[in-house]
C-alpha cells in the first residue's frame, strides 16, 4: 500500500502561494529535471501508485504537484524543463512557478536533480546549474532510464558527475522505474527518503 497522496496541484502563483501558506510545516522535497526525464515514472514505481501522470509527449507536467508523503512531509514534482515544443508562455510560466517556489518556500530540506543516465548533463542540464546555485540546495542527483546502462559504464559517468558538479559519490544514485531494484536504486532512494526527512 502507498504512503503518498496527492494533495495539490497548482498551475499558478495565487495557488502557490495559498497552498504553501496552509500546508504547515512539513518539510518539501522537490524533484527537478528535463522533460520527459521520467519524474512521474519514478514516483509511480517508487511508491507503488499511479498517481503521477505518465506521458510520452515531453512538457506535459505543467503543474507544480505536492504529494503528502509519511504524514506531514511532502515530494514535489516540479515541471521539466528544456522541451523546445512547449509555447513560450507555457514555458515562461513554468520558470515563474519554479522560480517563486523555490524562492519563497520556507520548508525545502532537500532536491533531487533527475538526470538521464544516458545523456546527462546536455544543454539544458548545463543551463540549470548557474541558476540553483543561487538557493544553495542540498541536492542529489537521481540517474534515471539507468537500465539502458552497461555496468562498465557507471564508473565514468559518476566521475564526470563528481568533477563537473562537486558533488560526492555518494549523492550520485542509479534508478530505473522499468526495474527499480536493479543498482540497488529502490533501496537507496527510500533510505535517502528515511535520512532526509529524518524518518
Amino acid at each position: 500500500m502507498s504512503n503518498i497522496i496527492l494533495e495539490s496541484t497548482c498551475y499558478n502563483i495565487k495557488c502557490l502561494e495559498e497552498f504553501l501558506a496552509r500546508k504547515g510545516k512539513g518539510f518539501e522535497l522537490p524533484l527537478l529535471g528535463r522533460s520527459n526525464v521520467g519524474k512521474s515514472s519514478l514516483i509511480n514505481s517508487l511508491f507503488n501508485t499511479k498517481l503521477a501522470k505518465v506521458s510520452k509527449t515531453p512538457g506535459k507536467t505543467q503543474s507544480i504537484n505536492f504529494y503528502k508523503y509519511n504524514k506531514n512531509n511532502y515530494i514535489v514534482d516540479l515541471p521539466g524543463y528544456g522541451f523546445a515544443k512547449v509555447p513560450k508562455k507555457v514555458k515562461d510560466n513554468w520558470v515563474k512557478l519554479v522560480d517563486f517556489y523555490l524562492s519563497n518556500s520556507e520548508n525545502i530540506i532537500a532536491l533531487w536533480w533527475l538526470m538521464d543516465a544516458n545523456n546527462y548533463l546536455n544543454t539544458s542540464d548545463r543551463a540549470l546549474l548557474d541558476y540553483l546555485q543561487q538557493y544553495m540546495l542540498d541536492t542529489y542527483i537521481i540517474l534515471t532510464k539507468a537500465d539502458k546502462l552497461k555496468k562498465s559504464e557507471v564508473p565514468k559517468i559518476i566521475k564526470d558527475l563528481e568533477d563537473l558538479l562537486g558533488i560526492s559519490e555518494d549523492k550520485i544514485i542509479l534508478y530505473s522505474s522499468k526495474t527499480p531494484t536493479m543498482f540497488g536504486g529502490k533501496q537507496k532512494l527510500h533510505f535517502l527518503l528515511k535520512k532526509i526527512f529524518s524518518l
